[in-house]
């Protein structure tokens, strides 16, 4: 993992927290995951407790991360929360697609390479 990964993921882990307009829309994203799981639909959508393989189209360098709740966010680990910046928009994410991240005056770009869903091993 690069120094620009680690930054971003420190950067966006815990010191963040998304706004009030983005939680709303995070909300949606976490009823949308739990009708897709009670439907039989959820294979590949990123949500919580899932782990991610990116590719930092910045600097072309492979990352993985995993999905948790606030509390149990760890950047040392390579742990983000949904209620970060980069995690809010990591949730629902499936393979293939790019997601950006304006940060400041200089943005992030991730192609989610692969989600691996830590539910479908227990369902």
């Amino acid at each position: 993992m690069t120094l620009h990964t680690r930054k971003a993921l420190l950067k966006n882990t815990r010191v963040c927290l998304i706004g009030p307009r983005d939680l709303s829309t995070l909300i949606g994203k976490l009823d949308r995951i739990e009708r897709l799981r009670s439907t039989g639909h959820i294979a590949q959508v990123a949500s919580i407790g899932s782990t991610l393989k990116l590719l930092d189209l910045e600097v072309d360098n492979m990352a993985e991360l995993t999905l948790v709740a606030s509390s149990q966010s760890s950047p040392k680990t390579h742990e983000v929360s949904i209620f970060s910046p980069l995690g809010s928009m990591l949730l629902g994410a499936v393979p293939g697609e790019v997601v950006s991240l304006q940060n400041y005056a200089r943005g992030c770009r991730y192609l989610v390479i692969s989600v691996a869903d830590s539910h479908a091993e227990t369902d």
